[in-house]
């Protein structure tokens, strides 16, 4: 087994080259970039554009050594600032903080961000569990679509063919219905010849993929909190959150968008804490 270094460029000819960072290349059928939204195979396509949005927020992720406060994800929709709570393990937890743009994570006391996560996530018959940080890093919140997703014989898939923002969890989804998407066309490809999942690969996906990223949207502004926009969109954000909290059709269309579809209706099932 022989161990590549890392690639410097990808030239998108038929076959495609991958050139190495040694100066060495290999040719190969098929080029598939799972390289990164900052990787080199995204710049390679010439004929794909990428377009999104800088949210102007960021996040503090935090992973604790905590026991989960509940057995479920916590959403803290706070006048301050979004708070979250995922459970990892039975003795740790991830957090999220909503924090000022450029904000640096070591920059944060373990005191403040315990006092603010209580702030901003205690409710009515949870009992905040607190411990030991083991990591800390911020993350911006930002979401990008490249269009199309392929050139030639070069796919991309994954961040290096689309962000989503953390709101819904949906970043890791859709890369791995990329790479099955992939898989299946590659399957024909070399078994049969036919090469129309290939071929529809970019349109196939970005009609997944597009609905996800506005879910994703809808949901991080409702999360995020904007003090300095005033009470128009406070009051906005508050009638969101009222809808969604009243039940029925739009309350199970959001659970649908939050897990996926259910493999049929009795099994729809939803459970989650949303804190004003």
């Amino acid at each position: 087994m022989r161990f590549l270094c890392p690639a410097r460029e990808v030239r998108t000819g038929e076959p495609p080259e991958i050139v190495l960072e040694d100066g060495a290349s290999v040719r190969c059928d098929f080029a598939l970039g799972c390289d990164g939204f900052h990787g080199v195979t995204r710049t390679a396509l010439k004929n794909a554009s990428c377009s999104g949005r800088d949210f102007g927020a960021e996040w503090l992720a935090l992973l604790a050594e905590a026991p989960p406060s509940s057995d479920h994800t916590i959403y803290g929709i706070h006048r301050e600032g979004f708070a979250g709570h995922m459970l990892r393990s039975p003795t740790v937890s991830r957090f999220y903080l909503q924090v000022d743009p450029d904000s640096r994570a070591e920059g944060w006391s373990d005191d403040r961000i315990w006092g603010l996560l209580r702030q901003r996530l205690s409710a009515e018959g949870v009992e905040f569990v607190s411990g030991g940080i083991l990591e800390r890093s911020t993350l911006q919140l930002h979401s990008y679509v490249t269009e199309p997703m392929q050139h030639g014989t070069v796919f991309l898939a994954g961040d290096a063919a689309h962000i989503v923002t953390p709101a819904g969890g949906k970043g890791m989804n859709l890369a791995l219905q990329d790479a099955e998407a992939l898989v299946s066309g590659l399957l024909d490809h070399y078994r049969s010849g036919d090469d129309r999942r290939l071929g529809e690969y970019t349109s196939t996906r970005l009609a997944a993929i597009w609905p996800v990223v506005e879910f994703s949207h809808w949901l991080l502004e409702l999360l995020l909190a904007r003090p300095g926009e005033g009470r128009f969109r406070e009051g906005l954000r508050e009638a969101r959150l009222a809808r969604l909290m009243a039940g029925g059709a739009f309350a199970h269309e959001f659970a649908v968008n939050l897990v996926g579809p259910p493999a049929s209706e009795a099994d729809a099932s939803w459970s989650g804490t949303l804190k004003r």
